[in-house]
């Protein structure tokens, strides 16, 4: 080492913020040898932490090393700007401004009030702990303010830039949690399968009406029997005019394709009963079949799915779409009733399996795909609030 330089500075202890931030625990600089051994036990926001690489000039003078610290330095200026340069490009877009009063940075954030509480926290915890490791303060609109935007107050663009990308993981993160507000449908409730449906609903209660969990709210109403082709998550109006655009655009560019208009129309045929699980006493869903010999339907699906990837609630299994018509559902008891907060409701199938099984509900020819609204009250009388639709086949 060279004159002057303990082993202590060389080879400083480090400490590791996270994966991303490394800092070094210097010694004091009016250490003794005798102080250094009672500082080994001082907490360290006592001790003299700095970020690595950043050196303190009145230990390390740059005279030490001669043409070394040149380099070193040009360096370190080097990677300073490569650092401003991802900040700036992380913040690139944002609404930012300085706070007068405080001489602080501002961080104008637009996020959808359904993801406060997650900024929040259980008894504010995840605020404070963000705050905490970013150095920032947040200021999140008090409840029922839909308007006003997440504030990030910071002394450096550093902090609004790390700020940034914890919270844009934390909501990420927080999508999946959220219950879907809007579908892409396709409705099957045709005169002649609806009919069919209410025979087999009005059999299923007379058979097997006694069966634990099997009532006549478990049941889909007739008019809004679908298949659904992507659950989505659509927190604001921009997000929402984004979905009819993205139909739209489907409709124009990729569905002439899929429909391949010289093969006729899409016919769906229902007919035989599934469940979602493998427990017929235990079940939450019951659906009916589908057959579409052409193959139409599933690519349709599919290629849904994939246009609307950004804001989909869920995504498809390696095989696609689940192409199925729910009939019967647990969850529909529940919130037609005093059971609202029970979500484990389940209903004994293995009766209703075995006498209905084979149930044929007829076919239809779909003739529309739409944007449809998952909060369209609790009247199964009609289908689903309708944002926005596209016809299958041009007019």
């Amino acid at each position: 080492p060279k004159a002057g330089m303990s082993r202590a500075t060389l080879n400083p202890e480090l400490l590791w913020i996270g994966a991303e931030y490394c800092y070094r625990l210097n010694p004091l600089a009016d250490s003794s040898p005798s102080n250094n051994l009672s500082s080994v036990n001082q907490p360290r926001q006592h001790q003299n932490i700095r970020p690595v690489g950043q050196l303190e000039s009145e230990s390390m003078p740059d005279s030490c090393y001669g043409d070394d610290a040149a380099e070193a330095a040009t360096c370190r200026v080097a990677a300073a700007a490569v650092k401003c340069d991802e900040i700036e490009e992380q913040l690139s877009g944002c609404q930012i401004d300085s706070d007068n009063r405080t001489g602080r940075y501002r961080l104008r954030l637009p996020i959808p009030s359904a993801f406060h509480k997650f900024l929040i926290g259980r008894h504010g915890d995840a605020k404070r702990r963000l705050e905490a490791e970013t150095g920032v303060e947040l200021i999140i609109p008090r409840m029922g303010d839909t308007e006003s935007p997440v504030l990030a107050l910071g002394r450096t663009k550093a902090q609004l830039a790390s700020a940034k990308t914890r919270i844009e993981l934390l909501l990420a993160d927080a999508r999946d949690r959220l219950p879907i507000t809007h579908f892409l449908s396709i409705s099957l409730a045709a005169e002649s399968v609806r009919h069919r449906y209410e025979q087999f609903r009005d059999s299923a209660l007379k058979w097997c009406g006694g069966d634990r969990g099997i009532n006549d709210g478990v049941f889909q109403g007739a008019a809004r029997l679908h298949v659904t082709c992507a659950p989505l998550l659509l927190l604001t109006s921009q997000e929402v005019a984004r979905a009819k655009r993205l139909l739209d655009e489907f409709g124009r560019d990729r569905l002439p394709e899929l429909m391949r208009v010289d093969s006729g129309p899409l016919t769906v045929s229902l007919s035989g009963l599934e469940i979602m699980n493998d427990d017929t006493s235990d079940t939450k869903v019951l659906y009916a079949q589908l057959c579409e010999p052409t193959g139409r339907l599933q690519a349709i699906a599919n290629a849904l799915a994939d246009q609307f990837q950004s804001l989909a609630r869920a995504q498809p299994g390696r095989e696609g779409v689940k192409l199925h018509v729910t009939l019967m559902n647990a969850r529909y008891a529940a919130d037609s009733s005093d059971n609202r907060q029970n979500r484990s409701l389940s209903f004994d199938a293995a009766h209703l399996l075995s006498k209905f099984s084979n149930f044929d509900f007829g076919s239809c020819q779909p003739d529309s795909i739409q944007l449809s609204k998952s909060s369209s009250g609790t009247s199964k009388d009609s289908y689903y609030a309708c944002e926005h639709r596209i016809p299958i086949l041009p007019s």
